[in-house]
């Protein structure tokens, strides 16, 4: 008796998985689509922040501009929903681009809903190292426990390190969800989505390689 699953009973699977975390794929860019992961990126961005005062982290370092962050990390992390909404804004006209190219006419608005809820899903990492850094008895010299594999990667390579930290399971998910969502709102294939959910994931990776580049001065 074979054990292989097939493509389509897989698929089936992660669309129900997708659906008991996230909206139906039909609904997105209809009533609350927009606003409810703008809210819940809000409630745990500031969550966060509560909870990293709670704790007492302060990166490590005793430079005022630090100790400043600190004290007004709460209200920077209020304004986490509208640097999402700028950002879901921006992919979204990327792929939008990257569907017409490969010969869909995708409706915006569900694909600015659909990255919203991504934001939302990425935000949960913010949670989960706390989770990790309570487990581990606090804040540890300023050091950030990774989710990635850059959690496996030698810190002189900061490059390296910031390819090998979009390997993360919450990036994973993003990316699957959101091949599932670009399907659903353009009508197209889940191919398709995915190759422009995968791009969208190499984009946002390699500016990130770019910054650990640039932070190295070029070297």
């Amino acid at each position: 008796m074979s054990t292989s699953i097939e493509p389509a009973r897989a698929a089936t699977a992660l669309d129900r998985l997708s659906a008991r975390i996230l909206p139906p794929m039909a609904s997105l860019g209809g009533p609350g689509t927009v606003a409810t992961p703008l809210v819940l990126i809000l409630v745990a961005s500031v969550a966060m922040a509560v909870a990293t005062r709670g704790l007492g982290w302060n990166a490590g370092s005793d430079e005022p501009i630090v100790a400043t962050l600190q004290r007004w990390i709460i209200v920077i992390a209020a304004f986490a929903p509208v640097v999402a909404l700028i950002k879901a804004a921006v992919l979204a006209a990327v792929v939008w681009s990257l569907l017409v190219l490969l010969g869909t006419s995708p409706p915006m608005k569900p694909m600015l809903s659909a990255l919203l809820y991504g934001e939302a899903l990425l935000a949960l990492q913010a949670p989960c190292l706390l989770l990790v850094i309570v487990a581990r008895g606090g804040p540890d010299g300023g050091a950030l426990p990774s989710l990635g594999l850059d959690a496996f990667v030698d810190p002189g390579h900061p490059i390296l390190a910031a390819i090998a930290g979009g390997f993360t399971p919450f990036q994973i998910a993003w990316v699957a969800y959101l091949a599932l969502a670009f399907a659903s709102s353009a009508r197209t294939s889940r191919t398709r989505g995915l190759v422009a959910s995968g791009a969208l994931w190499a984009l946002i990776t390699a500016l990130g390689a770019l910054r650990a580049f640039l932070a190295t001065g070029g070297t």
